[in-house]
């Protein structure tokens, strides 16, 4: 991609509490930009959001539905962990469908990752675009995915694995993760978590550092713990905004003691560079 690809905004921010907060799209900023309309080729959005587990509200999607549609371009949504498979959404938004719409859905999530399979819902013009190039980019694709999938969906047994297995496991991982930062991280931390609403992970906003988050990275994998640094994840945005350098996403797909020793050792790690 160009380095100029991507337009982005810069969300609103919502503390919540002592220990949380929450991203929300800046109706404000995103009509303050004019120019956009007329350079625009798509609005992008992934609901549930990988990294910060965070999931636009109803009344987000319209507004954004309603900005595409107004300028005639599709609006793209990513729903890897959402609606409605895999379901890792843990409150009570809606899956939302529109004329304009090109929705992504992916199989990984549903405990298939070897299958690298996924699906594309749009209108008619879009879909026949990208099987024209999905032809040509992949000439010989795997099927194996697309039979499983079928016999979940058929079957119907994708909805009992969503509901039952899938979203109540991660739940309780978010929830121990959470737990495991709250009980342990010194209170000298000025961290705040995003407020975890699905997917696999967490999205930690840490203000009091003397490091940049990027340059902590190899500090803390010499401690035997692995983060994704936040400004990898702002494309688009103003290089000079500290936020960027002052978050990491944090995966709980994994066995609780090694959450829990992660954890630990984000910590004390993070305890060492405080200002």
């Amino acid at each position: 991609m160009e380095p100029d690809s991507f337009l982005s905004f810069v969300p609103e921010i919502r503390e919540i509490e002592d220990r949380y907060y929450k991203y929300f799209i800046s109706l404000e900023n995103f009509d303050s930009i004019p120019s956009w309309k007329k350079e625009a080729g798509c609005i992008c959005v992934s609901r549930p959001t990988n990294p910060t587990g965070n999931v636009i509200t109803d009344q987000e999607l319209e507004f954004l539905i309603e900005r595409a549609n107004n300028v005639g371009i599709p609006l793209l949504v990513d729903n890897a962990y959402g609606f409605p498979f895999p379901n890792v959404v843990f409150g009570k938004n809606s899956f939302i469908h529109r004329s304009g719409m090109i929705q992504g859905f992916s199989l990984s999530k549903l405990g298939l990752p070897g299958v690298r399979t996924g699906f594309v819902v749009g209108d008619s013009e879009t879909i026949t675009l990208l099987h024209r190039a999905n032809s040509v980019i992949n000439l010989t694709s795997a099927n194996p995915g697309q039979f499983i999938a079928l016999d979940l969906f058929r079957s119907g047994r994708w909805k009992e694995l969503c509901e039952k297995i899938i979203l109540p496991f991660y739940l309780k991982k978010s929830i121990f993760t959470q737990e495991a930062i709250l009980n342990n991280w010194s209170s000298q931390i000025d961290y705040k978590i995003h407020q975890s609403e699905g997917a696999f992970f967490l999205w930690v906003w840490v203000r009091n550092l003397s490091l940049s988050v990027s340059d902590l990275y190899p500090i803390l994998k010499e401690a035997g713990v692995v983060v994704v640094p936040g400004k990898t994840f702002f494309p688009g945005t103003d290089s000079n905004w500290s936020h960027r350098e002052e978050c990491f996403r944090l995966s709980f797909a994994r066995e609780d003691k090694e959450i829990e020793e992660g954890v630990l050792k984000i910590g004390k790690v993070l305890e060492k560079f405080l200002k």
